[in-house]
């Protein structure tokens, strides 16, 4: 049983905050502002008292104010050897996208930007630069690759090949479609399981 895959649009200016505020990158996600906690001392000198309270944090970019909109890939942990033909790490590429957390977390994030925790463990970005790369990856795939490949996937692992090639034909055409709408707007795109 594979994990869901969820996509969503970044821009440049928001993942330069996020990589600065990891810790942000789940608020980030459900659209709710960072807050953080102040403590202060209020009155006269002769009877203070601290004030606990919490405060919006200056985020400096635009900031999802509901939760993000996100393309859910249903990846079996297939979606990686459709891209690239086997299971092993692909240096210098885009390509290693999306293993490059869990048990790959350090090994594979080449040009990947690792941010805060999210769900099932770190979430990760590309940059708009590196979206076009993923996108220009994708367009040379064709459908009969993409079958191809994921029979391989299936023999080598003993899933189902039917459910297998219906599952990698789906989230390419999602993959494909998500890429599409996030570089025609110049953004990048922030990935996690879930």
């Amino acid at each position: 049983m594979g994990y869901d895959l969820s996509l969503c649009i970044v821009s440049d200016e928001q993942l330069d905050y996020l990589r600065k505020n990891t810790i942000y990158t789940r608020d980030y996600i459900n659209g709710r502002c960072p807050k953080v906690t102040t403590t202060e001392k209020v009155g006269s000198w002769l009877s203070k008292r601290e004030v606990t309270r919490e405060v919006d944090v200056e985020v400096g970019c635009v900031w999802p104010n509901t939760e993000v909109a996100c393309t859910t890939l249903y990846s079996r942990g297939c979606l990686y050897f459709v891209l690239n033909g086997t299971t092993a790490n692909v240096d210098g590429v885009v390509t290693n996208f999306p293993n490059v957390g869990g048990r790959y977390r350090g090994e594979m994030l080449g040009l990947a930007i690792e941010l805060g925790e999210v769900q099932l463990g770190h979430a990760h970005a590309f940059r708009a630069a590196q979206v076009l790369k993923l996108r220009a990856a994708l367009l040379d795939l064709d459908v009969a690759t993409v079958e191809q490949r994921s029979r391989t996937y299936a023999a080598e692992t003993g899933d189902d090949e039917q459910e297998l090639v219906k599952y990698a034909l789906a989230d390419v055409k999602a993959l494909h479609e998500f890429l599409d709408h996030a570089c025609g707007a110049g953004l990048g795109m922030i990935w996690f399981w879930g």
